[in-house]
């Protein structure tokens, strides 16, 4: 039996021990909600071209490369992006040779992103179709030495999202462009061919195609793309990102097999955003509820208007497609992506801001779809990095 004063202590100890408990149960109950958004950089076409390919534009493109890359690093230093997307096209003009050339990638790629705020930041990458003209497997294996490059044939990005009582998901997922449109069963998409100055457009084939499309549409259908669980109130983002565009309206144009096959697979999945490169430019286009970003413009010789040779067929392809924005000049896309929203802005080499997109979720009974990209001032309520406000 305990003695009378051992029973008060004990009773001292155990009123103490309910104390700290209650305060501790207070205190995370008062805590702020958790914030967590992902933001992101969307870069294109910045391999530049080396000995022995170089031109008189050379080093007007390396300027332009390194503007590009300055102007990244400054809106890095604000938004503190998770990664970066890289979407093809990172040596000009037939990729790399062999594993050899790799050190040129230390000269194109660490010898130019290597700001303070950018040296340390991850890129996942996807090939180009001057990447595959050359031996791919070299850029693969250039990650094995460089931490901060990873690429693959096809993968899923995924980050989760908190806001306040709601959460989600950003899911990225990344494909091989070349495959999917060089890759088809019987003759070959005319911009996979072999011209005067370039070979043919290397690819994986037919059945690794089926096998990254099979995959795709797998993955899509498990990350519930635009739908809201409403237990528990969780909503999921989704992005495609390949090197062609579907829908263009500079450069080499839109892009058929990719408008005929992906792009209702896509819409059917509910992804909000396909993000490509390609076209040396800065485009937003929405098309049926779904919105095209193409960010080809890192630092390659730029494409003002369509290409002659593809001018009658863009029209036909185009058509139900709205362009909303393109800008003729080198820069990046950088994107923010929030439980119940999604931003996208893009900065040209200057660090400015050109124009913001918004793309919300709406409200239709059980699914949520992205409403209509809407523009939005550079001035609106969502304040700019304070880098492009001063400029």
């Amino acid at each position: 039996m305990f003695s009378e004063s051992r029973k008060r202590k004990f009773q001292v100890f155990i009123s103490l021990v309910g104390g700290f408990a209650a305060c501790y149960v207070f205190r995370q109950r008062s805590q702020p909600p958790i914030e967590r958004s992902v933001s992101f950089q969307v870069v294109g076409d910045w391999g530049v071209p080396r000995a022995p390919w170089e031109t008189t534009a050379t080093e007007e493109m390396n300027s332009a490369q390194r503007h590009v890359a300055s102007a990244m690093n400054e809106w890095a230093a604000q938004t503190d992006p998770q990664f970066i997307l890289s979407v093809g096209d990172h040596a000009y003009p037939i990729g790399l040779r062999s594993e050899n050339e790799t050190a040129r990638l230390d000269e194109l790629f660490e010898g130019v992103y290597n700001g303070t705020a950018l040296k340390s930041v991850p890129w996942h990458l996807t090939l180009g179709n001057h990447d595959c003209c050359g031996d791919t497997k070299a850029q693969y294996k250039y990650g094995e030495r460089n931490p901060q490059w990873h690429i693959e044939p096809y993968y899923r990005i995924s980050e989760p999202l908190f806001s306040g009582k709601d959460s989600g998901e950003l899911a990225l997922f990344v494909i091989d462009m070349c495959t999917f449109v060089c890759g088809q069963e019987g003759p070959p998409n005319w911009r996979c061919e072999a011209s005067d100055d370039m070979p043919a457009v290397g690819h994986e084939g037919p059945t690794k195609r089926a096998e990254m499309v099979q995959w795709l549409e797998r993955e899509l259908d498990k990350a519930g793309c635009g739908t809201l669980q409403a237990a528990a109130g969780h909503r999921t983002w989704c992005g495609v990102v390949g090197h062609w565009p579907a829908f263009s309206f500079g450069g080499n144009g839109p892009t058929d097999v990719i408008i005929e096959e992906l792009v209702p697979l896509m819409q059917k999945a509910g992804v909000q955003a396909y993000f490509s490169g390609h076209d040396h430019n800065l485009q937003a286009i929405s098309h049926q509820g779904m919105h095209f970003f193409v960010s080809g413009a890192g630092g390659y010789n730029l494409h003002p208007e369509l290409k002659p040779e593809v001018q009658a067929s863009a029209q036909a392809l185009n058509e139900g497609a709205t362009s909303l924005l393109k800008h003729v000049g080198h820069g990046f896309l950088s994107v923010s992506v929030h439980a119940d929203s999604m931003e996208v802005v893009a900065v040209d080499d200057k660090a400015q801001a050109i124009r913001r997109f918004q793309v919300p979720y709406t409200n239709q009974g059980n699914r949520y779809v992205a409403a209509a990209a809407s523009t939005v001032p550079t001035s609106a309520a969502v304040k700019l990095p304070e880098a492009a406000e001063k400029r």
